[in-house]
């Protein structure tokens, strides 16, 4: 249960990095790395999710069994 509020605090921390970075570069940085104003939403909140597939890959519970683990 810990883990899964930390994970809530860090994806949105992710978000809220990468919204605030992207917000803060002017009109031609944007267009020199292909982005809008408008998509920096969408790009944060993927960024975001991308921080959760993440940490569900790693936090995974194992699908072996104990026979498997310890033949």
């Amino acid at each position: 249960m810990f883990k899964y509020i930390k994970t809530l605090f860090a994806d949105r921390a992710m978000f809220n990095k990468t919204y605030n970075e992207l917000s803060n570069l002017t009109d031609y940085e944007l267009n020199d790395i292909g982005l809008s104003r408008g998509e920096i939403y969408t790009v944060a909140k993927e960024a975001q999710q991308m921080a959760d597939a993440k940490f569900n890959a790693e936090f995974k519970p194992s699908t072996r069994t104990l026979l498997e683990v310890h033949p």
